[in-house]
Formats: structure tokens, C-alpha cells, sequence
């Protein structure tokens, strides 16, 4: 009986020991979060027809959030911080999300996240009746900015990535800050933005 019972222990810490960081990480990160599914009304072709279509086009920080329920639909209101206006408002804004978290669970359209509070963005986003925004097309109109490189949200998520769907057409994987928002100011004459030049070197995803 006693050696069965240390080859039983032996075999427990076996098992453990050989557990990949995936199994090892809390069990809450997938069994509290609950993923809805939308059909996008549009999805616009390029950056260009983002930027024609937008009323605000900034760099933001995220600053605050709160969740709670329009209806029968989850919502987030986010407080972001105009770190950077390349059209529209200066000032702070508040973008809403599908979505939202409720004590202990996390509801989130499965191709458009919610954001995390720090989190730094480059955003295109329509001006709702209320003086609220709205990000273009979900994911399309929300791009990442890591080293002063920025990447459209497709090519960084992995939950996009899971989620196997055309959410957006629009690629962009590690274009320089600067040379983005050139891009950008080339489609909207009527604004200047001045900008430091600087050349940056910008690893793709994986």
C-alpha cells in the first residue's frame, strides 16, 4: 500500500511538472468569457475610405471604463485620452463597445475585444447623436501602436486570429508611426500635422 502510494505521488508531481503554460494559466481566462458574434453592416476597403469616413482620427490612451446594459446588449463606454489629434476633437473623448465586464465574467464580440485601460491606440471613429463615438467597422477602425510602429488589429490579435473570420480586409502589419500618419494627412488636405521625421525599423507579426 505504501509504495503504491508514493508511485501515485511521484506520477501527481509528473503530471504537474509537464503542464504547458496554456494548461497552467487560470482556468477564469476562458471559462468566464463569453464571445457574441455580428455581422458588420460595412467593411471599408482601406485606410484611405476610413479616413473619408471618420470624424475623429487620434492616437488615444485609455484612460477609464464602465460597463453596463443598453437594452438587452452589453456596453462599454470608454474614456480615452487624446494623445495625438490627426482630425476632429482635441480634447478627451468616450468611445462605446459591444460588450462588456460584469463582476467576474467578460462579455466581447469575438472578432472586436474590448480594450484595456493603457492600452495605446490609433483610432478612426464616427461622432454618435449623444456626442459619444463609435470605432469604423469594429476592428477595422482600431489599429495598434507598439515601438512607433502601428498594426491594424488583425495582425497582432489572436483572438481575431482564432475567431477564423474575414472581420476586416485591411492589413497592416508593422508600418512606421510617421509614415502611417502621413498616409493618413495625405488624405485629408485641409489638415497639417507636424510630425518629427524619424525612420524606424518595424518587426511583423509572427
Amino acid at each position: 500500500m505504501k509504495k503504491r502510494f508514493i508511485c501515485m505521488l511521484v506520477l501527481f508531481v509528473f503530471l504537474t511538472a509537464c503542464k504547458s503554460p496554456l494548461e497552467s494559466q487560470p482556468e477564469k481566462e476562458t471559462e468566464l468569457i463569453t464571445t457574441l458574434h455580428a455581422s458588420w453592416g460595412y467593411n471599408y476597403r482601406d485606410v484611405e475610405e476610413l479616413t473619408e469616413n471618420s470624424d475623429y482620427i487620434a492616437i488615444v490612451n485609455v484612460k477609464e471604463s464602465e460597463s453596463f446594459y443598453y437594452e438587452i446588449l452589453p456596453k462599454t463606454l470608454y474614456t480615452v485620452e487624446t494623445t495625438q489629434s490627426i482630425y476632429g476633437e482635441t480634447d478627451d473623448v468616450q468611445l462605446v463597445f459591444t460588450g462588456g465586464v460584469f463582476e467576474d465574467k467578460t462579455v466581447e464580440l469575438s472578432d472586436d475585444p474590448l480594450m484595456s485601460i493603457g492600452d495605446s491606440l490609433l483610432v478612426f471613429a464616427r461622432k454618435n447623436d449623444d456626442g459619444t463615438y463609435t470605432v469604423l467597422s469594429g476592428p477595422q477602425g482600431r489599429f495598434v501602436i507598439e515601438d512607433d510602429c502601428v498594426y491594424s488589429l488583425n495582425a497582432v490579435d489572436k483572438q481575431l486570429r482564432s475567431a477564423n473570420r474575414l472581420s476586416s480586409n485591411i492589413m497592416v502589419d508593422g508600418v512606421p508611426l510617421d509614415d502611417f500618419i502621413s498616409s493618413v494627412e495625405g488624405y485629408l488636405p485641409n489638415v497639417t500635422i507636424a510630425t518629427e521625421s524619424q525612420t524606424v525599423q518595424c518587426e511583423t507579426a509572427e
